[in-house]
């Protein structure tokens, strides 16, 4: 009989049931890590992740009822380490209440809140000289948009929610009055929005910089990416990217993360303007984003080397990584595709740019068909649910 290997250490995730904690969940259990989950809501059937037990249930909001079961559960279990996918926000204000139970790596409550407010982001990248989108006026905006109608190039804007939704929700890029309204409309729900300039430059010109700092805000890992294609295409979430090595870009956002002392992962999302060639910071994510199974599957396992660094076990060093992969997210790169297919006439030259975007090694965002459960279990939620639920991928 095989002997049982014993767990490397013990760790506890939220966000279960989301692509995001389903590819961090498939990376600790590579390391052979115990993994318990937890979410705000459950799959038909009950069904869970094949690397973890049944999902412990906190309630939805991220208020302080969120906080008090997080903290039964930990009690409760009593893991290593404790790695938020969801609901960061509150952990890091309650960074010092948890850390009494287990080990958590997140910055300050303050510092946190500069990279989850998009506009403090900028106004902080302004001061420290880190080119970014101006913020604009919605009077100075409307007038903008009154003189575009004489414009033969219309100046165009981007309105955003201050917070850190994720999904490109919320996101509207404009360049007439009767846009702008509706996206103003449309973005109530994700609260309070504002108006940047839109930097100018195709999708092959936004960059993703992915970052792991230590207690310290010591910088110990990162990964590159740059996008192929993107849904919506005017601007969104990446449906196919490639892995890049570009220091100059980790060089360049690195001091935000040393003025406000980071601990723990982030995202960079960094666009090259067209009209200079520089580098301009679009917004910073203070959490895994969607798609960290692809620097797992390229061998940047962010979420164990945090785990090796909360539990100061051994300090991890800088994972090498390959250029050149891609990662295709198949749902939207169809949708985008079909959405060009419609506007494009030359099929001749629609088809061969098809071929060669997915050309080459691709990886998957770490969901492999071993959790084929969840995934089905996923498809019924949706289908039940009716659409309601807009991020039962996410």
């Amino acid at each position: 009989m095989k002997k049982l290997e014993k767990p490397s250490m013990k760790v506890l995730v939220t966000g279960a049931t989301r692509n995001s904690c389903m590819a961090v969940i498939r990376g600790l259990s590579q390391k052979r890590c115990e993994i318990v989950g937890a979410d705000e809501r459950s799959l038909p059937f009950k069904m869970h992740s094949r690397y973890t037990g049944p999902y412990y249930s906190y309630p939805p909001g991220y208020g302080d009822d969120f906080v008090d079961a997080i903290i039964k559960i930990v009690q409760k279990e009593k893991p290593d380490v404790f790695l938020p996918v969801a609901g960061t926000k509150e952990i890091s204000k309650h960074r010092q209440l948890i850390e009494r139970y287990t080990n958590v790596l997140l910055p300050d409550y303050e510092n946190y809140m500069t990279a989850f407010d998009n506009h403090l982001t900028l106004e902080a990248c302004r001061k420290l000289h880190i080119g970014c989108p101006n913020i604009r006026h919605e009077k100075d905006v409307l007038h903008e948009l009154e003189n575009n109608r004489n414009r033969q190039n219309p100046v165009r804007f981007v309105l955003k929610p201050r917070s850190d939704i994720g999904g490109s929700r919320g996101l509207g890029i404009f360049h007439d009055e009767k846009s702008f309204h509706h996206y103003k409309k449309a973005g109530e729900k994700y609260g309070e929005a504002f108006i940047t300039e839109y930097i100018p430059g195709p999708t092959s010109n936004m960059r993703t910089v992915n970052l792991l700092f230590d207690q310290n805000s010591e910088l110990i890992a990162s990964f590159t990416t740059r996008k192929i294609r993107q849904w919506p295409n005017s601007g969104g979430i990446s449906a196919l990217t490639v892995s890049t090595h570009e220091p100059d870009l980790v060089d360049f956002i690195l001091p935000f993360f040393k003025k406000y002392r980071w601990q723990g992962f982030a995202e960079a999302e960094i666009k090259i303007d067209e009209r200079d060639g520089m580098p301009k910071l679009i917004e910073i994510n203070p959490r895994f984003c969607g798609y960290i199974g692809f620097p797992i599957q390229c061998g940047v396992n962010f979420p164990w080397v945090m785990c090796q660094l909360i539990t100061g076990k051994r300090r991890p060093q800088m994972p090498a990584y390959s250029s050149g992969i891609k990662y295709i997210h198949w749902p939207t790169y169809l949708k985008a595709a079909y959405s060009e297919w419609r506007e494009n006439r030359n099929r001749k030259e629609f088809f061969s740019k098809i071929r060669e975007e997915i050309k080459g090694k691709k990886v998957s965002n770490n969901m492999e068909w071993q959790d084929l459960k969840i995934i089905a279990a996923k498809m019924i939620f949706e289908l039940l649910d009716r659409g309601k639920s807009s991020d039962v991928w996410n």
